[in-house]
């Protein structure tokens, strides 16, 4: 299979998704799959296991080590030519929304898989004065989420969780 992984951030980030994303990256080449990753660019020099498709993108201001992918044209030209059997969003947000709202407008026609790690509307209730942004948050992954094949998650808590607050789909 050709997998195309949307990664709102990738190496040379370390943290819980990365982590999990090179896990599976793993796995799916040690079945025989091939993998391109879709991911900001960033200044830092990366070494990849597998190829990349970087997108433009600028530091986020509260997180200058993260970067928030601006995709184009050009991402979605990119994918045609790699011809992916399955799309997979992971963790998506502002760049994953993105990336998919513009294979809908160029009518790119592929299974899509989304995968929740993080539950960025409680995540924001952290921020002094962010709170109000939770229920749009939420809302705003729900829909999202919502026009995937299939949604996966972490554990059957998130599961749960996420099935409560109407997001379908939902697989471990």
């Amino acid at each position: 299979m050709r997998i195309a992984l949307i990664c709102e951030v990738y190496l040379p980030k370390v943290d819980g998704v990365v982590g999990r994303t090179l896990n599976l990256i793993r796995q799916l080449q040690a079945a025989g799959d091939d993998v391109l990753v879709c991911c900001p660019a960033v200044p830092e020099p990366r070494e990849s296991p597998v190829p990349l498709a970087e997108c433009r993108s600028f530091p986020c201001i509260s997180y200058p080590d993260y970067h928030i992918g601006v995709p184009g044209p050009e991402l979605v030209r990119r994918l045609r030519e790699y011809s992916p059997d399955v799309v997979h969003f992971i963790n998506p947000l502002a760049f994953g929304f993105a990336v998919c709202l513009q294979l809908r407008q160029a009518a790119f026609r592929v299974p899509l898989v989304f995968s929740f790690h993080t539950q960025y509307g409680e995540f924001v209730r952290t921020y002094p004065g962010l709170a109000w942004l939770s229920g749009t948050l939420w809302r705003l992954m729900r829909a999202f989420h919502n026009t995937a094949d299939v949604n996966l998650t972490v554990s059957q808590t998130m599961l749960e969780d996420l099935q409560r607050r109407g997001f379908d789909r939902m697989q471990l």
